[in-house]
């Protein structure tokens, strides 16, 4: 039986445009010294959307509210 072989691969990123979010993280992850980006890239890491529903904000501080009393149980 053939033993695995381990096969490295270099990961290259560029930054060709706009790079938010996602993308932001996928140049990220490019291996050290082959993460790249054009002069006029732009980058930016956008935090997350906390609702996405067109409600009130009182109605979505109580459903925050509501999500942090719930219990999980064992299992």
């Amino acid at each position: 039986m053939a033993s695995p072989e381990v096969v490295s691969i270099i990961c290259q990123a560029i930054a060709v445009g706009k790079c938010f979010g996602n993308a932001a993280m996928l140049l990220a992850a490019g291996d050290k010294g082959c993460r790249h980006a054009l002069p006029h890239a732009i980058i930016k890491s956008v935090p997350p959307r906390l609702n996405r529903t067109f409600d009130s904000a009182t109605n979505v501080q109580i459903k925050c509210n509501e999500m942090d009393c719930i219990e999980v149980g064992p299992g």
